[in-house]
């Protein structure tokens, strides 16, 4: 046998082998009888989340879509390293809680059985046995609801912290001028803008009413800015326009506004409606989404 005939063997030997040792695993699942999709090479089922193309999340949610309806659980590798993947909600309550005592011990305990880094191995998520039940039983009482109430005994309200921040940036953007909605809690633009929301959703409730029975037209007087309200709004328009017009020029919504009145010479209640889409749009609306993002 010549020498290239036997490198070419020997590489085909080696292939074979390295081909042998990443698919040992591979009928793991199917011996047991559990479904789930077909592992490739190397990278089991995750290759586009090791090849970093998606996050590992996605590949997870593909599994779930395909295997949901017929499945409680399916079978899958990562790389080829077997594992199991519950899909019912069910399931995963029982595992989480009343069967919790069989799945306490995860992977990431065996990461770090070989580590000198004392401080990750002492953390109680990758503590096993005794020493982790021990642990847990000391732990919890720390983190109850109640006790974590009782460490932030001055709560926040995200609404109104919210309510006041997307106040004071309508505010200065779209009158120029400083609400002061952190410094006072009399706060006058707060307390109308509030008022006019209010408001506005008040007669919502009419003009649906009205649209249902349009007979009703005519009982329902729809009057979705009231008369205190806009007159407050004119008066702080005002005075916003003659505060820039004497040189604050500012790049924002209020100057776009003087800019289109000097070209197109629209009346003061038409400038004022303007500025009101935005309060409208934009007060409480993102007030309320970002008050969720926060207790999220």
């Amino acid at each position: 046998m010549s020498l290239t005939m036997l490198s070419v063997a020997l590489i085909a030997i080696a292939a074979y082998l390295i081909y042998l040792y990443f698919t040992r695993n591979f009928d793991y699942w199917k011996k047991r009888g559990v479904k789930g999709p077909k592992p490739k090479l190397i990278f089991g089922n995750f290759k586009d989340s090791i090849t970093e193309k998606r996050n590992v999340g996605y590949l997870i949610d593909d599994i779930y879509r395909n295997y949901k309806k017929s499945e409680d659980f399916v079978g899958v590798f990562n790389a080829n390293f077997p594992q199991l993947l519950i899909l019912n909600p069910e399931l995963a309550k029982q595992i989480t809680t009343s069967d919790f005592s069989s799945f306490a011990d995860n992977e990431a305990s065996e990461w770090t059985k070989s580590s000198k880094d004392l401080l990750i191995r002492y953390h109680p998520f990758v503590l096993t046995g005794q020493e982790w039940k021990n642990r847990r039983s000391e732990l919890i009482p720390s983190v109850t609801p109640a006790k974590i109430k009782s460490y932030y005994p001055n709560h926040v309200d995200a609404t109104d912290l919210m309510l006041k921040y997307t106040g004071e940036v309508v505010c200065d953007v779209v009158f120029g001028l400083e609400a002061g909605t952190f410094k006072t809690e009399t706060c006058d633009f707060m307390k109308v803008s509030r008022k006019l929301v209010s408001d506005f959703y008040n007669e919502l409730g009419k003009l649906f009413i009205s649209s249902c029975f349009p007979i009703l037209r005519g009982v329902f007087k729809i009057n979705f800015i009231k008369d205190d309200t806009a007159n407050f709004y004119r008066n702080i328009s005002k005075l916003a326009i003659e505060s820039r017009l004497k040189g604050n020029d500012r790049n924002d919504v209020l100057q776009f506004l003087i800019n289109m009145q000097e070209k197109n010479n629209i009346s003061h209640d038409q400038f004022v409606g303007n500025q009101l889409m935005f309060i409208l749009d934009g007060y409480d609306t993102t007030a309320v989404i970002t008050a969720h993002v926060l207790l999220c």
